[in-house]
């Protein structure tokens, strides 16, 4: 048994939650089983790929501002 069968690209984001024999979905499937109706899936910024630009860069504003009506939190996750 592979421990992530998540693909690479796709971990991390809501894409991974396709992935119906992943750790993350199967838990998901156990809270449903135990009554859980509702879950909020929290936006985030992809901070590896921001850790890659030069720090305080026009390319990481650039980035921020490209999507800072999509994301009001800004919320970030390293992995």
């Amino acid at each position: 048994m592979q421990l992530d069968p998540v693909d690479p690209g796709i971990r991390g984001g809501y894409l991974a939650f396709t992935s119906q024999d992943s750790p993350g979905v199967l838990h998901l499937k156990k809270l449903s089983d135990a009554g859980l109706t509702h879950n909020l899936e929290v936006c985030r910024l992809d901070m590896e790929m921001l850790k890659s630009l030069p720090p305080d860069s026009p390319e990481q504003q650039e980035y921020i501002t490209a999507i800072q009506n999509e994301d009001g939190y800004n919320w970030g996750l390293y992995n």
